[in-house]
């Protein structure tokens, strides 16, 4: 009973939404891609776009397990914009997230599109009790 318990715990943690923000209506997510995985980590359904928000349901198993999304992000405007690797999801002791910018170029020139990849990991293992 106790192993399903942590394994239910586990499942709820992994589920994660991530909002990536921007100033305007000429930024948007064309697509989410996963490209890699570390340990048994599994992507229960793909990641979806809603809008600038980006939602992934992903399970993980074991410490330090993780998995890594490719999200390009396109520029429709005459204006560049700057991204940030800040997010505003509520931080957990469990899983952590990682923002790695194509080149570490952090801008979106007009017309042209942005790689981000998104890592996330099981950071910390659910304690037993």
């Amino acid at each position: 009973m106790k192993k399903l318990f942590y394994l239910v715990l586990v499942m709820i943690l992994s589920l994660a939404f991530v909002p990536v923000h921007a100033a305007t209506e000429d930024i948007e997510i064309t697509s989410i891609d996963l490209v890699e995985h570390g340990g048994i980590a599994r992507e229960v359904t793909k990641a979806i776009a809603e809008g600038l928000n980006v939602n992934f349901n992903v399970k993980f198993y074991n410490k330090d397990d993780y998995v890594k999304y490719k999200v390009i992000i396109k520029n429709t405007s005459k204006d560049s914009y700057e991204l940030s690797d800040q997010t505003n999801f509520n931080k957990s002791d469990y899983i952590e997230y990682k923002f790695e910018f194509e080149n570490d170029n952090k801008v979106v020139d007009p017309g042209s599109e942005k790689v981000i990849y998104i890592v996330i990991t099981y950071k910390t293992a659910v304690p037993e009790d």
